[in-house]
């Protein structure tokens, strides 16, 4: 199992596989899955993502909305901005995938103001993903709908959801 998961976390990777493997799950299921894989936020704290997850399915509020925190305040840290460099389908498509786990039909990745220079790329990206169906409505056929827009931030330190 560990082998299968390297194989996953640091081989080739078809952006859109892994969305489409959970949209043949129930919501929940992805939830399990993601809780079995004991994975944890990048943040200082590496809470544990599928009890974040859960917790956000089970609010009974609507609309739901997907926050993707890039703003990297930390010093010295570059981490959202190297993925969102070089991998901004993966994070794209790890966005839809946990919008469809909770619930959500809208997803806002928060940009530090510093990485302006990224957003065109972003952009170009979550342009493609929308025309080959990745994105939008009715992803992949499916009656799973789900938009990302590009906040930029204007410069604070705390911008974490238990904190701000």
């Amino acid at each position: 199992m560990k082998d299968q998961k390297k194989r996953i976390l640091f081989g080739e990777y078809i952006v859109g596989s892994g969305l489409t493997a959970a949209l043949k799950m129930k919501p929940a299921e992805v939830i399990q899955e993601v809780k079995a894989s004991e994975l944890r936020g990048r943040g200082g704290a590496g809470f544990p993502t599928g009890l974040k997850w859960e917790a956000a399915a089970s609010q009974k509020a609507t609309p739901k909305f997907l926050i993707c925190n890039a703003d990297e305040g930390e010093p010295g840290t570059f981490k959202d901005r190297l993925l969102l460099m070089q991998h901004p389908g993966k994070v794209l498509e790890g966005m839809a995938i946990a919008a469809y786990a909770i619930g959500a039909e809208h997803g806002i990745i928060y940009l530090r103001g510093e990485y302006v220079y990224l957003k065109k790329g972003i952009e170009e990206r979550m342009a493609h993903m929308e025309q080959t169906g990745l994105l939008g409505k009715k992803i992949l056929g499916k009656r799973f709908n789900f938009d990302v827009e590009i906040r930029l931030g204007a410069g604070a330190y705390v911008c974490g959801e238990e904190f701000a």
